[in-house]
């Protein structure tokens, strides 16, 4: 499974991923649990196929958008959705990257939500360039491993998606800009799913990263728990849940 060689392009899949794994918990529709179906990455670039149902939802929850009524900016800083039928892309402006978008109807247009009275969004005011926000936006202190963990969990769509293959969702959530935490309950069970991302290369030292080592064979899937150096990512298994929970309804 190749690995982005960019930097930039590492912590614009990192972010993507942080991003959607807080934003669909348990609104996942037929396993895809980041709202993807299918990963084709290279070294330079990255195409996601989405699925359909949650296709609009994916792209509202990451354009950037500040919450004037709670606080806060969310999605993620810098993205812009540029193209248009057949060749959509998540270009960053931060880094001068992008992930090509493939939708199954090759004329599909995103609904994008209307505008609210508490919500600013970045990306229609400043279509091409940075809003200060975004350009003020520091890099969080997690830094180089977490960008290689979550990029690499990104490009892993399909081993990522077995862990809703029971029911068709998962609770999904985030510890802060650290890593991912990722729970189901049918199909598959934690020591499975923990054994296949060590396998695929999730761990790799990669060259270059400095102040880290290579975990131990005992401790690569400890628990569910799979860590390059601070960074984590949590596969775990839990009771059965068949009922979805209530869902959140619109984009904020």
């Amino acid at each position: 499974m190749p690995d982005a060689t960019d930097a930039g392009r590492r912590a614009f899949e990192a972010q993507v991923a942080l991003v959607l794994a807080d934003r669909l918990r348990h609104e996942q529709v037929d396993g895809a649990l980041l709202g993807f179906t299918r990963a084709q990455p290279t070294p330079d670039g990255l195409v996601l196929s989405l699925h359909p149902i949650t296709a609009d939802r994916v792209v509202a929850e990451l354009l950037p958008r500040i919450d004037t009524r709670y606080g806060g900016m969310r999605g993620v800083a810098g993205l812009r959705l540029t193209g248009g039928p057949g060749r959509w892309r998540l270009a960053g402006l931060l880094g001068d990257t992008h992930i090509r978008l493939m939708h199954p109807d090759p004329a599909w247009m995103p609904v994008l939500p209307d505008d609210q009275p508490d919500l600013t969004y970045l990306w229609r005011r400043r279509p091409r360039s940075l809003h200060g926000i975004e350009a003020g936006r520091p890099h969080d202190r997690w830094g180089e491993a977490r960008d290689w963990l979550l990029s690499r969990l990104l490009r892993r769509t399909s081993l990522v998606n077995e862990a809703g293959a029971g029911h068709g969702w998962a609770n999904t959530y985030t510890h802060g800009s650290r890593g991912v935490v990722i729970e189901w309950c049918c199909a598959i069970s934690t020591d499975h799913m923990a054994r296949c991302l060590v396998r695929s290369g999730l761990l790799a030292v990669p060259p270059g990263l400095t102040g880290v080592e290579e975990p131990g064979r005992e401790d690569l899937a400890r628990f569910g728990q799979l860590r390059l150096g601070d960074a984590l990512v949590t596969v775990r298994q839990a009771s059965c849940a068949e009922e979805r929970p209530v869902l959140k309804g619109r984009v904020r």
